[in-house]
């Protein structure tokens, strides 16, 4: 019995050889949202697939007033969820999912790596805050920093109209 693996290679269409690798035409064509001119690929995590997907969820970044807006809907906002003394906040589970989930994978790659989402994700622990609110915290900073580049992408194509 063949493998998943084994059976996808196997049935994708060959160019001449038995690679079982798609044919390719040689050139790399640009993104087609290049044009955006989006400073969200410099976010460390973010790829050109998950700035495209961020950039198509989210529409004209104008409609969002403030970075807690665009939180709440990406649902990155925490929720008060206290008892007693205790004080804690969890994920929203409203929102966007999708772009929840693009947050969710660039936060991964931050913790993965050194940098300051890993020392984010330390400090919070250091805190005595759970591997999932420290990831919360995470997720909402990068909220924060995806709404500023995309209010300053947004301010630049506005200053370079005619």
């Amino acid at each position: 019995m063949r493998s998943a693996r084994e059976w996808r290679a196997s049935s994708w269409p060959t160019s001449g050889g038995s690679t079982g690798r798609l044919p390719t035409t040689g050139c790399a064509a640009p993104p087609p949202w290049r044009h955006l001119a989006t400073t969200l690929t410099t976010i460390f995590g973010i790829s050109d697939v998950l700035a495209a997907k961020i950039l198509g969820h989210t529409g004209d970044v104008s409609r969002f007033p403030s970075a807690g807006r665009f939180a709440s809907y990406t649902g990155t906002a925490p929720i008060e969820v206290s008892s007693g003394e205790v004080t804690r906040h969890r994920l929203s589970r409203g929102g966007n999912r999708s772009l929840n989930h693009a947050l969710h994978l660039a936060a991964r790659v931050q913790i993965m790596h050194p940098g300051p989402g890993r020392d984010h994700y330390g400090r919070k622990l250091a805190e005595h805050k759970g591997s999932s609110e420290a990831l919360r915290s995470l997720k909402r900073q990068l909220a924060k920093v995806v709404y500023r580049h995309m209010v300053a992408d947004h301010a630049g194509r506005l200053a370079n109209l005619p």
